[in-house]
């Protein structure tokens, strides 16, 4: 059911922070509405009726920041991936899906200490794996990088002619070159159901870094 090259809808720029829209034919159930909604800022498992589209939302967690150097680098903010995702499944049972939430990279603690990387966030749903990357961590001399998001191959029902769709984006870089020591703040900001600072970076520091904080995900079904 999932296979081929990734084939994406058109996403203007302007509109990132709007969820994704379900293509022509794919439905959550057969009157094409979403019910439930989980916000996870920890690993989480919702039990989903079999056949259901689940729309996934992901945010990798971010990157720690360097310590003790004259300017370290904050870390960078893990990706993000917005897709649909088909569940498999008997008609009239549930299927549990997983999400398991990135932790944020290490603090750079010792002398000239790089942070540590972000954990990936991650779903698998009907055997095929969503995933947003973690952040890299900042070092004493270079900000970290940010993480990426997965393009995910999907195919609904295209006996409806659905055509699957998607978003991904980087997270941002940490700072270094300015004062702030910033940690990189995530492409598409959290909603208010999420922490705030989900996927952000941890911040820069000549005494210690700060670690970078969690990813997070949003599943709707």
């Amino acid at each position: 059911m999932f296979s081929g090259k990734p084939k994406w809808n058109a996403v203007a720029a302007a509109a990132v922070l709007a969820p994704v829209a379900l293509a022509t034919g794919a439905r959550a159930d057969a009157g094409g509405a979403f019910h439930a909604e989980a916000a996870c800022a920890a690993t989480c498992t919702v039990n989903v009726p079999a056949g259901y589209s689940v729309h996934v939302r992901l945010w990798g967690a971010g990157g720690g920041g360097g310590g003790r150097a004259a300017r370290p680098g904050g870390g960078g903010a893990g990706g993000y991936t917005d897709t649909v995702m088909k569940v498999g499944g008997n008609p009239g049972g549930v299927v549990p899906v997983t999400v398991t939430i990135g932790r944020g990279g290490a603090a750079g603690t010792a002398e000239n200490q790089t942070g540590g990387t972000g954990e990936d966030t991650s779903v698998t749903v009907n055997g095929v794996t969503a995933y947003a990357s973690g952040g890299t961590g900042g070092s004493p001399t270079a900000a970290g990088a940010g993480g990426a998001g997965s393009a995910v191959p999907y195919t609904a029902n295209p006996d409806e002619g659905d055509s699957g769709g998607g978003f991904v984006a980087v997270g941002g870089n940490g700072k270094r070159n300015d004062e702030s020591l910033q940690g990189g703040a995530p492409a598409v900001a959290p909603p208010a159901s999420l922490p705030p600072a989900a996927g952000s970076g941890g911040r820069g520091g000549q005494v210690r870094g700060d670690a970078g904080n969690s990813g997070a995900a949003l599943i709707d079904w």
